[in-house]
């Protein structure tokens, strides 16, 4: 893009006629003869025309050069610059030069109210040369606060000018009886006028410059900080524009990308190709295109899911067409939306099985049941171990139940107060989904016969669980359970199988492909579970 800029423009046009108006002096001054008594005239002009100071815009130091020079060359004792304050209202003294001191000086403030018509005179003329100023009545209003104490006989001053606007004053101060200021000596004044002029020009410029420079370093920064890829290229496909986003797409710098095309910082991908078509026909179609949907694979060969907006302009200062590009990462988007399917179809699925179940459980209760109260009893309390593991997967976003959670939920409402009545060892294991409400429903099965035969019938009954996971020796992880009924009624095997013993080894047996084993001892009632579990990356 063009870095020429209105100001600059406007600042260039005015510092040329200012150095054409002293070329003119100096080419003025070569015509006078060389033994010409206004030499000296031509010599500092050149000089100043040649300062560093000046041309930077330093103000202070070109002050100080300005205000030295002028005091030299004209023979007097003090020089001042003066400049208006915002409200035009006062002028403040930037510098003044006292000669025979050598010795600079600031602060003073002059109101233009109190020297109205010094001010308005000053509005008209390039040079107000007093040649007595206390009886000059464009400068008399100075002369009790400011001439008879300072001794002033003699003013020559030029106002300071920047497109066309009085920003100013240089006062030439003549210490003793008045004096007559030449025509050379006025020239002179208003010259000096004029290298002010280029001073305040040059500052107002490197200001301007360093404003724009302070705004791009902002907008480099708050484009740096956004997460989005933002860029711009030209017609042929240069990076104009680029922010930090972009370049660790790229895994490069953005001063590299910079000025670079696309395949010459970055390997080409399967989706290059569609990307480029994409510019160029917003480049020469000159309309904006929004793109839901590409890919892009970055530096580190990830494939990044992306939403981009691009808009053709024009660039400044050369009128060719660009285009800019905001990008934004929707990887994580679109997996959240694939992971929301999967759960929505799990879901589902979960759903089914869980009703299948139900009206499995039910089925096989009401065939076992001889009242509708003992079916509601039996019933309701398969439902509650059902619904004891969905709410411990649901904690864990259905990715497993620890089964010491489920053992606990479960023996609650047959503890004691003291929580003697049960044995529980084991180590936290999580069960995967699918395992987690069948060892539930299990687990309450042997509970309800122990309730009603076993142990738990007695008051000083107890109930020892233990399970365990032993390290897996290349067949896969098993878990190992061991239920064991202890000081209940002495125990005799049944004689028929009960629904509760069916659903146990049919649920280890075809849902979980494990084993069950019990056994009816006169010591209590026992029950050896072998469950396999699925590796984690295949639980859920």
């Amino acid at each position: 893009m063009s870095s020429t800029s209105p100001i600059d423009r406007d600042s260039a046009s005015e510092l040329q006629m200012l150095r054409a108006r002293v070329q003119e002096l100096e080419s003025e001054q070569r015509r006078v003869r060389a033994d010409d008594p206004m030499r000296p005239v031509s010599t500092t002009l050149v000089q100043l025309s040649r300062s560093r100071a000046i041309d930077a815009g330093d103000l202070e130091p070109a002050f100080r050069e300005i205000t030295e020079a002028a005091a030299a060359t004209l023979g007097i004792e003090r020089v001042g610059i003066w400049l208006f304050d915002e409200t035009r209202s006062a002028i403040h003294c930037q510098d003044l030069f006292e000669r025979g001191e050598r010795r600079h000086s600031s602060g003073a403030v002059l109101a233009a109210s109190d020297f109205p018509r010094y001010f308005e005179t000053l509005q008209s003329n390039r040079t107000v040369a007093a040649h007595d100023a206390a009886a000059d009545e464009r400068t008399s209003e100075f002369t009790q606060p400011y001439l008879e104490p300072l001794g002033i006989g003699s003013l020559l001053d030029a106002p300071i000018r920047l497109g066309g606007t009085l920003v100013g004053i240089v006062c030439h101060e003549h210490v003793g009886p008045p004096r007559r200021w030449s025509s050379e000596d006025q020239a002179f004044a208003g010259s000096i006028a004029d290298c002010v002029a280029l001073a305040l020009q040059a500052s107002k410029r490197n200001r301007a410059q360093e404003a724009v420079r302070r705004s791009e370093r902002r907008l480099r920064q708050i484009i740096d900080l956004v997460p989005h890829m933002i860029f711009a290229k030209d017609i042929d496909g240069r990076f104009l524009l680029a922010n930090q986003a972009v370049a660790d797409a790229y895994g490069t710098t953005v001063e590299a990308l910079t000025q670079s095309t696309h395949h010459e910082v970055h390997r080409d991908g399967p989706e290059v190709a569609g990307m480029l078509a994409d510019d160029r026909a917003v480049l020469e179609r000159g309309q904006p295109l929004f793109i839901p949907h590409e890919s892009f694979t970055d530096a580190n060969g990830r494939v990044r899911h992306l939403q981009t907006t691009k808009i053709p302009f024009t660039e400044s200062g050369t009128n060719e067409p660009a285009m800019l590009g905001v990008a934004v990462d929707i990887t994580e988007q679109r997996k959240s939306e694939q992971r929301q399917t999967l759960m929505v179809r799990e879901l589902d699925h979960r759903v089914k099985n869980n009703l299948m179940a139900i009206m499995s459980i039910a089925e096989q209760t009401i065939a076992a049941s001889d009242s509708l109260e003992q079916f509601q009893d039996s019933f309701n309390g398969r439902l509650r171990a059902l619904a004891v593991a969905h709410e411990i997967l649901a904690q864990t976003r259905w990715e497993g139940a620890g089964f010491d959670k489920i053992v606990e939920r479960l023996t609650q409402p047959y503890r004691r107060p003291d929580r003697s009545r049960f044995e529980l060892v084991g180590t936290g294991v999580m069960l995967p989904t699918p395992v987690a409400p069948v060892l539930s429903m299990v687990v309450h099965e042997l509970l309800v016969n122990s309730a009603k035969y076993g142990a738990l019938s007695d008051p000083g009954g107890t109930v020892r669980i233990a399970w365990s996971l032993p390290p897996d020796d290349g067949d896969g992880r098993v878990l190992q359970l061991q239920w064991s009924e202890h000081d209940g009624p002495p125990v005799m095997p049944p004689t028929h199988r009960g629904f509760g013993t069916d659903l146990i080894e049919r649920m280890i047996a075809y849902q979980l492909h494990g084993s069950a084993r019990l056994s009816y001892p006169p010591s209590g009632a026992r029950c050896e579970l072998t469950v396999p579990l699925p590796p984690p990356e295949d639980r859920g």
